[in-house]
């Protein structure tokens, strides 16, 4: 909620309400709150799910974040998204960046297994932390 007495430009970006900081953060490398483009990063992500010997399985996640422009860019806090076969969400899990920035033109591969899955996980997303990416 906006406070009164401040200008609607100096709100502190947690002050505002959680259904519109989604569709900021939906809107991704296209618009900062600061006015200034960001630069969009490509994630390339493949995923298989293993049975393990003793039961159970894991799933192995392998990628590359790609940076197509001619600055260095921040790589955002990520998530992977444990989904089903018909794509919907089942676990949100943290993944630590494989970098905290990528150069211009640059690659980073990264690799991730995830233990202990969630009945009917079938694949995985990687995506910024917030991003809405389920189908509706």
């Amino acid at each position: 909620m906006l406070q009164p007495e401040l200008p609607a430009a100096h709100v502190a970006e947690d002050s505002l309400p959680r259904a519109l900081a989604h569709v900021i953060g939906s809107l991704g490398n296209r618009l900062s709150l600061q006015g200034r483009p960001e630069p969009p990063l490509r994630f390339d992500v493949s995923s298989r799910v293993d049975a393990l010997p003793g039961g159970g399985a894991a799933l192995q996640v392998v990628g590359e974040v790609f940076n197509p422009t001619t600055m260095s860019a921040p790589v955002p806090a990520l998530e992977l998204r444990l989904v089903d076969a018909s794509g919907q969400t089942l676990e949100r899990r943290r993944v630590r960046a494989p970098a905290a920035a990528v150069p211009a033109g640059g690659r980073i591969a990264f690799a991730t297994t995830a233990l202990d899955l969630p009945a009917g996980t079938m694949a995985a997303r990687l995506a910024p932390r917030g991003a809405i990416l389920d189908p509706s």
